[in-house]
């Protein structure tokens, strides 16, 4: 597949975990941004849930089970086990809460709101006929859907990784998606500037590579379920679930992700890709991240170089001229990967080899908007760089990389 379709892919499936207003204009997007804002819905809103007995302008939604599936009560055994989703979600399970549920939904380009008033029509619902299309075009569903922990904690200080897998049997892919920042403590764990050097990387890679320690603590470190129990060992236990399937066992891995999600974008890709716990999956491990801050120091960014040129692991780093988050942290922090820098209506500027940015070049009085993902598109999918994206990641790797 070109790249244009990968970072278009994975660019839409990044929107479904930002803070920022999408519009469903952009085909693969309707999936996950849909089911992510519909559970929202859903949790707040629907009058049978017992956390919100005597809250107002509640409904009761029908067949619920079709969005947040820990509602399901059925007999069927679920094909995952350790999964928060109790069966995988497909684009016409969305499409069938909403015709259910229409007269408590609004919409308009695609976006979706609740109703209380129960007066909403599916006449700017276009987000049915998108989704109904995607489901025509893709075979994918959503296997894993983790956001079980995702805003918990005053200000949000106790809140777990969020991250969805997803398998695409017309791609013949599986894909780890990465929710971006969106609560206190994102923001503070962006801000971080300490390292360290978690087991999972020094068992490979040594005791040299020091690693962003917020990045580390939300992959690496324990979870509710207790301090040997990490994102990292619940995404390896999918995976292989995933993967041990006839009909998967080929599929290409892909991690995506947007500012905090792109730093753990590329942390997972580095760790599976040295992991000798991920040996199960096929090479190279690709990574597509938008906006990520830098993840790790000189030797960390030495080694990720080694699996580059091992054909062990590859990165498309897309940043935006303006966007401080993409150089920061900035001392005795190195940024991997090829990196796509892209700024209004220029031809996007690729390099590799520590591709880093002084922070004073991207220092600007609109740096919150250039981080915002509907930027990063709009200078990307130009005509401009038509040529570049067309290419697939491997044929960038052969034609920019510096190995």
């Amino acid at each position: 597949l070109s790249l244009k379709h990968t970072l278009y892919f994975h660019l839409l499936f990044t929107k479904m975990f930002t803070i920022y207003p999408i519009p469903f204009h952009l085909t693969g997007s309707s999936l996950s941004y849909s089911y992510y804002t519909l559970r929202d819905i859903v949790r707040e809103n629907d009058s049978n849930r017992p956390e919100n007995k005597g809250k107002k302008d509640t409904v009761a939604f029908e067949q619920p089970e079709l969005i947040l599936t820990q509602l399901y009560h059925g007999n069927s055994e679920a094909p995952y086990t350790n999964t928060f989703l109790k069966y995988p979600i497909t684009a016409s399970n969305i499409v069938k809460f909403i015709k259910l549920n229409k007269k408590y939904l609004m919409g308009d380009e695609g976006s979706l709101g609740y109703r209380p008033q129960g007066d909403g029509t599916d006449e700017k619902l276009t987000v049915v006929r998108r989704l109904s299309q995607l489901d025509d075009e893709f075979d994918a569903e959503i296997v894993e859907f983790d956001d079980e922990y995702s805003d918990t904690g005053f200000m949000g200080l106790t809140t777990e990784l969020i991250y969805s897998i997803i398998v695409n049997k017309t791609e013949e892919r599986v894909t780890v998606v990465f929710r971006g920042s969106a609560n206190t403590k994102d923001f503070i764990i962006d801000a971080a500037g300490l390292k360290k050097t978690p087991p999972e990387i020094k068992e490979f890679a040594g005791g040299d590579v020091n690693i962003h320690m917020g990045f580390s603590n939300y992959l690496f470190g324990g979870t509710h379920e207790g301090k040997k129990h990490s994102k990292f060992d619940q995404i390896i236990d999918i995976l292989k679930q995933v993967y041990a399937k006839k009909e998967y066992k080929g599929y290409d891995l892909y991690i995506t992700g947007h500012s905090l999600g792109g730093g753990l974008t590329q942390l997972l890709g580095f760790a599976l890709a040295g992991s000798p716990m991920a040996d199960f999956i096929p090479r190279p491990i690709n990574c597509v991240s938008y906006a990520s801050p830098t993840a790790g120091n000189r030797a960390y960014y030495d080694y990720f170089r080694k699996l580059e040129k091992e054909n062990k692991l590859r990165h498309i780093r897309v940043s935006n001229q303006g966007d401080v988050v993409a150089v920061m942290p900035s001392i005795g922090y190195h940024q991997t990967g090829i990196n796509f820098h892209v700024d209004a209506n220029k031809r996007v500027q690729i390099k590799h080899a520590d591709a880093k940015m002084s922070l004073w070049s991207q220092m600007s009085l609109n740096s919150l908007s250039m981080h915002g993902l509907h930027n990063y598109h709009d200078r990307l999918f130009t005509g401009h760089n038509e040529d570049i994206i067309n290419l697939d990641i491997e044929e960038i790797y052969q034609k920019y990389a510096e190995l």
